[in-house]
């Protein structure tokens, strides 16, 4: 047991900031699509449980991937963040497939949703804290890289530096980037939905976030 937590204080550490706010983003949004209904905030909280789950699972395996080599396993368990990167591919895979065929539902049957304050709130507050933790992410990124970077220079020399970045830390970099313009996509489709006749807006939005989280699969598996 004394391994164990030795070994999770070596673990990914934007990756657990990440997990844990997005566990707290997901059940926020879960709360306000029982309440209202919404589509792009049933989008929304999918996307976000997968990334809370996926960031979850990362951070275990970046820190048990530092375990010591073995006789059984004398390479040691490096790879092991692999691996445990490829089932958070599938996670995300499955949430996504459900993400746009709601979406794809909603544009063909499109159902007017109640709450608008509920869900904007909810959803800026997500946006916030969703910058929060890609900031993190960035500042990993440059630090994991060796990159000399201050204030506003971490954003845009993280971009740079993100291809050398460890598999980690780029997953939460990308996650938590589409999470960001996620929540402020949806943003646009409930204010359309609300205050046009296009009433479809939350459903394209829907399709949209998840062929978004889509990308993400695709990257992180490749």
């Amino acid at each position: 047991m004394k391994e164990l937590f030795r070994l999770l204080k070596q673990g990914n550490k934007s990756a657990f900031i990440a997990a844990c706010v997005n566990s707290i983003i997901a059940v926020l949004k879960g709360i306000a699509y029982f309440m209202t209904g919404n589509v792009a905030m049933f989008a929304e909280t999918l996307h976000t449980m997968g990334d809370a789950a996926n960031q979850f699972f990362v951070f275990i395996g970046s820190a048990l991937s530092k375990k010591s080599p073995t006789d059984r396993f004398p390479d040691g368990f490096g790879r092991l963040v692999n691996l445990v990167l490829l089932g958070a591919v599938l996670v995300v895979g499955i949430m996504s497939y459900e993400t746009i065929k709601e979406g794809f539902h909603h544009i063909l049957h499109p159902v007017e949703s109640t709450g608008i304050l509920i869900n904007l709130s909810v959803l800026s507050l997500a946006v916030v804290l969703e910058s929060y933790v890609l900031f993190k992410a960035m500042k990993e990124v440059v630090h994991e890289t060796g990159i000399e970077a201050k204030g506003a220079a971490v954003i845009f020399k993280s971009f740079a530096g993100l291809k050398r970045a460890k598999p980690a830390t780029k997953l939460v970099f990308m996650e938590d980037m589409v999470a960001t313009g996620g929540g402020v996509l949806a943003i646009i489709a409930i204010l359309l939905a609300n205050f046009t006749p296009f009433i479809q807006a939350e459903g394209v939005a829907s399709v949209m976030i998840g062929l978004g989280m889509f990308y993400v699969v695709g990257r992180v598996f490749l």
